[in-house]
C-alpha cells in the first residue's frame, strides 16, 4: 500500500512539475547520449547500452529513443525525489534488470525508481541487488 501511495505521489510530481514535459535531447545516437558524449566510440558501454535499449525496446514496443528518453528523465527524477545522483546509464541498466515479457516501459521505470528508494544506501549497486536478487 505505502508503494502504491508513492507511486502515486510521484507520477503527480512529475506531472505537475514538468519533468515529463522537458525536452530530452538525444543526440544522433541515444546510446552514447546515455553512456557518455566523451567516451571514445569502441567504449564497451556504449555497446552495453545499445544492447539495454534494443532489449527494453523489443519487450516494451517503444521505441529505443523513447527509451532513451524515459533512463534520462528517471535519472533526473531520482536527484529530484531523492536527492541522490543517478546517471542515465545505471537507470537503463536496472530497466534492462528487469525487462521481460508483459512489462511495460512504466513498470520498468518504476521499478528501478522503487528498488533505489528502498536500497539501505539508496545506490545504484543496492538497487541492483534488490533487482536480481543478490
Amino acid at each position: 500500500m505505502k508503494t502504491l501511495i508513492f507511486s502515486l505521489a510521484a507520477g503527480l510530481y512529475l506531472a505537475t512539475t514538468g519533468v515529463l514535459a522537458r525536452p530530452i535531447d538525444l543526440g544522433e545516437d541515444p546510446a552514447r547520449t546515455l553512456a557518455g558524449k566523451d567516451l571514445p566510440a569502441e567504449d564497451a558501454r556504449i555497446e552495453k547500452a545499445r544492447r539495454w535499449l534494443k532489449q527494453i525496446a523489443e519487450v516494451t514496443g517503444e521505441s529505443e529513443e523513447q527509451v532513451a528518453a524515459s533512463a534520462m528523465k528517471l535519472a533526473r527524477f531520482l536527484y529530484d525525489a531523492l536527492k541522490e545522483r543517478a546517471l542515465p546509464l545505471e537507470a537503463l541498466e536496472g530497466m534492462a534488470a528487469q525487462a521481460g515479457a508483459g512489462r511495460s516501459l512504466s513498470d520498468l521505470t518504476s521499478g528501478y525508481f522503487n528498488a533505489r528508494r528502498q536500497a539501505a544506501d539508496k545506490s545504484h549497486a543496492g538497487a541492483m541487488r534488490l533487482l536480481t536478487g543478490q
